[in-house]
C-alpha cells in the first residue's frame, strides 16, 4: 500500500487506534462543556468522517500519469542518470503519487527551485510517479517508475531519495512538513550526497 502523507508513515492500525482515542477525547470534551456541545458534536462527526474516509481510501490510480512540467520526468531519466554518472553527481529522485496534495506542495515550494539551479548545485533531479507502470524510455533492462519505487522500498509519497548509481548516498526524506524546516533538510541531503560522490567529480 502506498499513501500520501505530510510527515510520517502511519499504518491502518495506528489510524484506527487514533480514531478511537479521538472519538473518546471529543465525546469527553463535549460532556464537560454543555454550552459547546452542539459545536463539538459537529466537530466529532466531521473528524470521524474524515478518518473513516482516509482509512477506506485507495491510492488514486491514473491510466496515463504524466511527469510534471516543473521537473524532469521518466523521459529524461536515462539521460540525467548518464550525466550524473559522467560528472560524478548525485541523482535526486522525487517519488510522487497521482492526487497527492503534499507532493504538489513539495514540488512547488522546494524542488522546482532545486531543478532550476541543478547545474549550480551539482545535482540531477527527476520525478517518478509511484503509480506509473509504463517502461521508462532508454532503460535496459526495462523498468517502470513503479518498479523502481519497489526496488528502493519507497512506500510513502512524497519521498526524496539521493542516489549514486544504485547506491543511496544520503538520508532519504519521507513526507513533507513545512517549507520552513524542510528546506534545511533538503540542503543537508544535497550536501551529503555531493560529498559522497565528490571523489569522482572531474577536475575543473
Amino acid at each position: 500500500m502506498t499513501i500520501c502523507m505530510n510527515a510520517h508513515i502511519v499504518n491502518r492500525r495506528g489510524l484506527s487506534e487514533f480514531r478511537s482515542v479521538s472519538r473518546f477525547s471529543l465525546i469527553s470534551a463535549a460532556m464537560h462543556s454543555p454550552a459547546r456541545r452542539h459545536i463539538l458534536a459537529g466537530t466529532l462527526l466531521a473528524a470521524l468522517a474524515g478518518l473513516d474516509g482516509f482509512l477506506a481510501r485507495k491510492p488514486a490510480m491514473a491510466g496515463e500519469p504524466q511527469p510534471h512540467a516543473l521537473l524532469g520526468g521518466p523521459a529524461e531519466y536515462a539521460g540525467e542518470q548518464r550525466i550524473a554518472m559522467e560528472r560524478g553527481q548525485p541523482l535526486l529522485l522525487f517519488f510522487s503519487l497521482t492526487g497527492c496534495a503534499f507532493c504538489e506542495a513539495l514540488r512547488a515550494d522546494q524542488l522546482r527551485h532545486v531543478h532550476a539551479q541543478r547545474e549550480r548545485l551539482g545535482i540531477r533531479v527527476i520525478e517518478l510517479r509511484m503509480d506509473d507502470d509504463r517502461p521508462i524510455p532508454g532503460l535496459e533492462p526495462a523498468r517502470s517508475p513503479k518498479q523502481i519505487a519497489g526496488v528502493l522500498r519507497v512506500r510513502v509519497s512524497p519521498t526524496v531519495v539521493f542516489l549514486d548509481g544504485e547506491r543511496e548516498v544520503a538520508e532519504r526524506l519521507v513526507g513533507y512538513t513545512s517549507r520552513d524546516f524542510y528546506g534545511a533538510y533538503l540542503d543537508a541531503g544535497i550536501a551529503s550526497a555531493r560529498a559522497a560522490t565528490g571523489e569522482r567529480r572531474p577536475p575543473g
